[in-house]
């Protein structure tokens, strides 16, 4: 069984280890940083400022206690003090009658959001486990949205996540290469860093009025707004719960920004709330593929998210867990306790079908 929860700190040297095969802005390969990391979303969970909420959860493998990926939300991406950055994509046309030649350019230009969304970030899943026939990929990228489900006051009225496009071989960007670099003297490794801790410098540096995509060559502009092959997958998981591209993009890479309304994500609208009522009954109909959530903040501070197919009658909730063939052969009861999942029948759950 996978169990996606809130991060502790006895994750982070696992998170450490996890970081080296991908150094992102959300967990880089700095143990300092990842533990500044946990305990900042430690502290999210209690605290009562959006602005400056944000929330790691990790996939813990519950068969080897090995936590082999996690995912984050930031509740506010876009303050005061660290502003959302990026290009809007629009189109601007020219005419002219003496030539009679109408154009129409796609331009760029440079935004700030100080009253941002929230975003969704931070995936990162053991290379291993890719594939794997759980869908953990889905299991991590949906699971960001059940806590927005659960407590949609903590959080932004529209959500966010924002795209890599395709890269080189060393993962280096060449819009940046065309652009930022030639307005920072920064390579894009560099500048991404920097953003890290201050965005600033973008502000500072960039010019203030919308750059043509004409004038770069005809391989960049085919990368503005595109989804790298990386990516796609989490595009489509994305798109088949209502995000949509929403034309900006990302000033250091060219990758596009996913976004949706809360009100419009299918996957919070189907939140349902009841009771746990043990095994789904074998003559039930209807049963479909989704997550139980056990949301004990106010309690003991504890968010878990298991993933199965459940069933709903009144305000009963039946839910099998997914679990593997050695696991198959225990009941669901005796795996809880196994595994020290605090629920038992008659508890307070929710309920995120994936499709209804």
């Amino acid at each position: 069984m996978f169990l996606v929860r809130q991060a502790k700190t006895s994750d982070i040297d696992a998170l450490y280890e996890l970081s080296k095969n991908f150094d992102t802005v959300n967990l880089p390969a700095n143990r300092d940083i990842i533990e500044s990391i946990v305990q900042h979303s430690i502290d999210s969970f209690v605290s009562s400022e959006k602005e400056n909420r944000r929330l790691l959860f990790v996939l813990e493998n519950l068969e080897s206690k090995e936590v082999v990926g996690c995912s984050m939300t930031i509740a506010q991406h876009g303050t005061y003090e660290k502003p959302a950055t990026y290009f809007k994509v629009e189109e601007k046309q020219k005419y002219s009658p003496i030539l009679k030649k109408h154009f129409r350019h796609e331009t760029l230009e440079l935004t700030f959001d100080y009253d941002g969304p929230t975003e969704l970030g931070g995936l990162v899943l053991s290379p291993s486990l890719r594939g794997n026939p759980f869908k953990l990929g889905r299991y991590l990228s949906y699971a960001r949205l059940a806590l927005i489900a659960l407590r949609p006051s903590w959080f932004q009225q529209e959500i966010v996540a924002e795209l890599l496009p395709p890269l080189g071989p060393n993962r280096e960007s060449q819009l940046w290469e065309y652009l930022g670099e030639r307005f920072t003297q920064l390579d894009y490794q560099t500048a991404d860093k920097l953003s890290r801790e201050n965005i600033h410098f973008i502000l500072e540096l960039f010019p203030q009025v919308p750059l043509y995509t004409s004038l770069l060559p005809k391989e960049i502009q085919a990368q503005i707004g595109e989804v790298g092959p990386d990516s796609q997958p989490a595009a489509h998981l994305l798109s088949k719960i209502g995000f949509k591209y929403d034309h900006t993009i990302d000033p250091f890479d060219g990758g596009p920004t996913y976004r949706v309304n809360i009100h419009d994500c299918s996957l919070i609208q189907n939140l349902r709330l009841g009771r746990w009522a043990g095994d789904v009954p074998t003559h039930a109909n209807s049963v479909t593929q989704g997550f139980l959530c056990l949301d004990h903040i106010d309690q003991t501070g504890d968010f878990l998210i298991l993933q199965g197919k459940g069933y709903q009658i009144g305000a009963e909730i039946f839910f099998d867990f997914q679990t593997t063939e050695i696991e198959k052969k225990n009941t669901q009861q005796s795996l809880l306790s196994q595994y020290q999942i605090p629920l038992k029948k008659g508890d307070h759950v929710a309920f995120l079908p994936f499709e209804v």
